[in-house]
């Protein structure tokens, strides 16, 4: 869930090198172009360790022996 909503931000936000020149002048001055690709960078790196994060979490549940064991890992993963 998470992670495909990081992927679209990710997909929906321009590339520099695609957009008319000016916009990428505009945008240079009003953001900071090197700013902007360090931003998107982070998200990138977000929807990275989630994904981990939820892999870990999905192994540990196939080997949840109660109801109660599987909620308190889930309860643990979403507090991560």
């Amino acid at each position: 869930c998470f992670v495909e909503k990081l992927d679209q931000i990710l997909n929906d936000f321009p590339k520099l090198d695609e957009i008319h020149p000016f916009y990428t002048d505009l945008m240079n001055v009003l953001y900071d172009r090197d700013h902007y690709k360090l931003a998107l960078a982070q998200i990138h790196t977000a929807k990275r360790i989630i994904d981990n994060i939820a892999k870990d979490y999905v192994k540990l549940l196939k080997f949840g022996d109660s109801l109660f064991r599987c909620k308190q890992l889930k309860r643990a993963a979403l507090g991560r």
